[in-house]
């Protein structure tokens, strides 16, 4: 088919426009005179989310998913977990579960502007993460920034 549309005179652009393949693959066929390389489809590579799909495309639901996520300083290691709620208990146990994975706790934990962090469910009488004994080292919230002005 490439070697036909250039016999018609048509351009590398078109000609790649046309077939939906890249400039350089029509390039490298009409220089060694083949056709256009038909490729098989991809196998469907199991996937972890696939047993949650069905739960998570419920058309008439509306969820609100929360992702925790533990960065570690130095090191850029990202640790991310989704949860369905935002609640002092489900940010202990990533926590424990972080610490896990990790293989050991921070010395110092900096949280960015984490609500339940800071002040816990207080109308549920709980008490913030803060003062829980499961969480070791110090613990503080990253300050307030004012928004970057543009010039």
């Amino acid at each position: 088919m490439i070697l036909d549309f250039h016999r018609q005179g048509l351009t590398v652009t078109v000609i790649a426009r046309e077939l939906g393949v890249d400039r350089k693959t029509v390039r490298r066929c009409i220089a060694r005179s083949l056709e256009t390389p038909v490729c098989r489809p991809r196998q469907l590579r199991h996937r972890l989310i696939d047993p949650f799909v069905p739960y998570l495309r419920e058309p008439t639901v509306t969820r609100i998913i929360w992702l925790f996520s533990l960065v570690l300083d130095f090191s850029r290691l990202i640790w991310t977990r989704f949860v369905l709620h935002q609640d002092v208990q489900a940010v202990l146990r990533c926590h424990m579960a972080a610490f896990e994975a990790i293989g050991d706790a921070p010395h110092e934990i900096c949280y960015d502007r984490m609500k339940t962090a800071v002040i816990g469910e207080v109308a549920a009488g709980s008490s913030t993460i803060a003062r829980s004994s499961i969480l070791p080292g110090t613990m503080a919230s990253s300050r307030r920034r004012a928004p970057l002005q543009r010039s």
